[in-house]
């Protein structure tokens, strides 16, 4: 998926580049106008396709992602839950139930002399083993509920467990040491998620297949479990198709504002074209700086190609959940002292036995859990029967576990109560409500992205359609002419270096953005900014002062140039953008630290008009300017400052603001000050 993802990028800005920039300054006299404006039309309505299906195709890997990890999570949860009820009849050696049509002896049991027992009334009773207790639960499981368990093993008992051509495999890999295999499989025609685990002989095992040569930490056989798809195949579907049809009429509203555009524009130019003598020379002009675009757009290729590498994904194997989950079997007294404890309080709780006995029950307790507590124990010795109670027991670490207890009461006011650790549930649904939350700001966020990026598509698009319109006005001199196309032009250009925002912040929150490090002089680099933007300070009367704190050979560092230009080139176009008046400073300084490598802090000083206190954090968000209730007197996607604080986190540093409403901002940044070894 992820290489599919990073050629998508690649195609994407070479088929804009080759198939719209290339022929319609190559080939412009032979096309004409009309047919100009016919291959811009096509290009960009080709790109705005591509980002349509690259979105629906996000959203699409996000759902399945979420289909695989509830099916393993469902099919975990029945693993753990089949495993414990084996674990604790095991730890029993079985139980005796009537014999009947349903549950009759077990043939399998006959060599174990005490199979089948009478009680002192008549009442006749056989030995259920764990296995045979599980494929009861399966029958009855799989019929109410649709999952699918199986006890199987490749040394059969039973001739019912023989494992079908999924599990022998499954079964031939745990020979080998594999712990778990997991996958979809098709079982009569439906489609399944399949988890299997392998089945290891502890001590009370041997009474039941002690006589098949086994030994404790043998692998017995394995249980698997089948999670049946439907159903979440079935709600797939319908999220997939919620998106589809949403991001379908985003594109249609847009493909009408772009069809709009592109019969006016061509009405325009049909009128026009007999006046293109007129303005042979201002075409020289364009030209040329089509041809400085050409030279830019193959440069951004470039960088372009060397940062998109692919992906390597690695998967993260989830721990293994504790293969014993014993019960903790108490008596309370009447004076609410634990007695007659077994060893597995000391393994959960960590203290020994003597402690937990020689203080009440309820100074272990949480303080919110003891009144709830008490309740129960009231009602138990009135007679009722407790199940499923949860409270907290503190650890002698000083955290507290969860507990879920069974419990009655005697006639003479004895607790008899048996519990199991379910902190690890308790966590999990923590983690459901994170994972709730993160979902929900993630819809958020798609939300803002569309809705922004509706506004700055439309803004540059109004330009041209708007200046367009007026070049059909017959009156207009050659310099109003020029004028106005120049004015379009920057709206194209304005257009494109959105949708290369876009980009830029799709492929860094897809981890597709790469940096690439190499020595760079830190001075060269300021120095070339500020004879770049010196023309239009000078322009608006602001001074700009850069400052080198370093000689030449100590300025050489190692990091991506690319990518630090791009950071300095935002923060002082920001500074121009926000000062009318003043001054601007940039520069940095070296600054020491106990661990190596030092520091370089690079900072950005204006005069502007300030940030509020409440804006500071926000601005380094997406679609965020710091005056967003006059936004409109500053245009901009509020992306710049998002790009560059992920440009700075890649290179190893951090980015903060000071300002004072008013009195102007200070922008810092750290980089590592990797130099060449002397």
């Amino acid at each position: 998926m992820l290489t599919s993802l990073s050629q998508l990028f690649s195609f994407y800005r070479t088929f804009w580049h080759n198939l719209c920039i290339l022929p319609v300054m190559k080939y412009q006299n032979s096309f004409g106008k009309v047919g100009r404006v016919n291959i811009v039309f096509a290009s960009i309505l080709i790109a705005w396709t591509l980002i349509i299906g690259f979105l629906l195709n996000l959203s699409m890997v996000e759902i399945s992602r979420n289909s695989d990890r509830t099916a393993k999570t469902q099919a975990i949860a029945n693993f753990n839950k089949d495993q414990a009820i084996r674990l604790w009849a095991t730890s029993h050696g079985g139980v005796y139930v009537p014999i009947d049509s349903i549950t009759p002896a077990n043939q399998y049991l006959s060599h174990i002399k005490e199979r089948d027992i009478e009680t002192k009334d008549g009442k006749k009773l056989t030995l259920m083993n764990p296995a045979y207790m599980m494929r009861q639960l399966y029958e009855y499981f799989t019929k109410d509920y649709g999952i699918i368990g199986h006890i199987t093993s490749l040394k059969l008992l039973r001739p019912e467990n023989k494992p079908d051509a999924w599990e022998r495999k499954a079964l031939e890999q745990f020979e080998k040491g594999i712990k778990e295999i997991s996958e979809y499989d098709t079982i009569n025609g439906e489609r399944y998620y399949r988890l299997i685990q392998p089945m290891k002989i502890v001590p009370g095992c041997l009474k039941c297949h002690g006589h098949q040569d086994y030994k404790v930490g043998d692998v017995r056989g394995g249980v698997s479990i089948s999670i049946p798809m439907q159903e979440i195949d079935k709600h797939n579907k319908s999220e997939i198709t919620k998106i589809a049809l949403i991001d379908g009429i985003i594109w249609i509203i847009v493909f009408i504002i772009l069809f709009i555009g592109f019969i006016k524009a061509k009405e325009t130019l049909k009128i026009k074209e007999k006046a293109d003598q007129v303005l042979s020379e201002k075409n020289n002009e364009i030209l040329q700086k089509n041809e400085q675009l050409k030279s830019f757009n193959k440069e951004l290729e470039s960088q372009v190609a060397e940062r998109t590498v692919e992906l390597n994904q690695a998967n993260d194997h989830l721990e293994k959940f504790f293969s014993l989950v014993p019960a903790l079997v108490t008596i309370a007294s009447p004076n609410g002292y634990l007695t007659n404890l077994n060893p597995e309080w000391e393994k959960v709780l960590g203290y020994t036995v003597e402690e937990l006995e020689s203080k009440p029950y309820q100074s272990l307790i949480h303080p919110d859990d003891i009144e709830p507590t008490n309740l129960e124990v009231a009602k138990q010795l009135k007679g009722s029967t407790t199940i499923n109670f949860s409270n907290r027991y503190r650890h002698k670490d000083g955290s507290y576990r969860w507990f879920e207890w069974k419990a009655f009461a005697s006639e003479d006011g004895l607790l008899f109560a048996a519990a199991r650790d379910i902190t690890e549930s308790k966590h999990a649904e923590q983690k459901l409500v994170i994972a709730k939350e993160r979902s929900e700001e993630s819809d958020r966020l798609k939300s803002a992205f569309l809705a922004n990026m509706s506004h700055e598509i439309r803004t540059p698009m109004n330009g041209i359609l708007g200046f367009a319109e007026i070049l059909k006005e017959p009156n207009l001199t050659g310099k109003q002419q020029q004028d106005y196309i120049e004015i379009i032009e920057k709206s194209g250009i304005r257009m494109l270096s959105i949708i290369n925002d876009i980009i830029d912040i799709s492929k860094i929150e897809a981890g597709l953005m790469e940096v690439y490090l190499k020595e760079s002089n830190i001075n060269d680099q300021l120095e070339y900014i500020h004879t770049f933007f010196k023309p239009e300070a000078e322009k608006k009367g602001i001074q700009l002062i850069v400052n080198n704190s370093l000689p030449g050979p100590e300025a050489v560092i190692t990091t991506d140039s690319e990518k630090v230009y791009a950071v300095l080139i935002n923060l002082v176009k920001n500074a121009l953008k926000f000062t009318s008046e003043g001054s601007i400073e940039f520069g940095y300084n070296l600054v020491e630290t106990d661990n190596y490598p030092s520091l370089l802090e690079f900072y950005v000083k204006d005069t502007g008009h300030g940030i509020p206190m409440n804006r500071q954090a926000a601005i380094f968000e997406r679609f965020i300017q710091a005056d967003n209730i006059n936004s409109t007197a500053y245009p901009g996607a509020g992306l710049g400052l998002s790009i560059t604080k992920a440009y700075i986190a890649m290179l190893g540093g951090k980015i903060w603001v000071e300002s004072e409403e008013g009195k102007g901002s200070v922008f810092y940044f750290t980089l590592p000050y990797h130099t060449k070894p002397k």
